[in-house]
């Protein structure tokens, strides 16, 4: 069965009853934020933020603040929340959801930064090449659980 939205197949029990590893990299959304031409001085802070939360200006008060350590870098602005609401926020909340609902899982935040190997510049985690670090992660992590699990039996 196929689903877009996974929550019901969590509170039906039909979704599979093996742990969950959950995962998260930093800084995944710089190369939408690339894709989309942030990467240039072109836009302020509150031009990007404006139509995320349109017609809501305390609550972009509020997101301009929360990163304003970033104010002076667009792209990185726009890479930090994109990351955290589309990658970071929803990994958290399913893995929560799931452990509500009896789920065993484990979540992780990958964070590696590796500028020798960037394919452009300020691209970060989310290049090929690392995908092999984080798969390495995975694999000792399923090892892990695997050997526990079986000695529990």
């Amino acid at each position: 069965m196929q689903t877009t939205d996974v929550r019901p197949n969590i509170i039906s029990k039909q979704f599979a009853n093996i742990p969950l590893i959950i995962r998260s990299n930093a800084d995944e959304a710089r190369v939408f934020a690339a894709i989309a031409d942030l990467d240039n001085d072109k836009k302020t802070a509150e031009q990007f933020v404006s139509p995320i939360v349109p017609n809501m200006p305390l609550v972009q008060q509020a997101v301009i603040a929360a990163y304003s350590s970033l104010l002076n870098d667009v792209f990185l602005l726009a890479s930090a929340i994109l990351t955290n609401v589309l990658f970071t926020c929803t990994a958290g909340r399913l893995s929560s959801f799931a452990a509500q609902h009896g789920y065993k899982g484990w979540g992780f935040y990958y964070n590696a930064s590796f500028p020798n190997t960037d394919y452009f510049p300020r691209v970060s985690a989310y290049i090929p090449r690392r995908f092999r670090w984080s798969l390495a992660l995975i694999l000792l992590q399923i090892n892990t659980v695997l050997r526990r699990d079986s000695r529990s039996n």
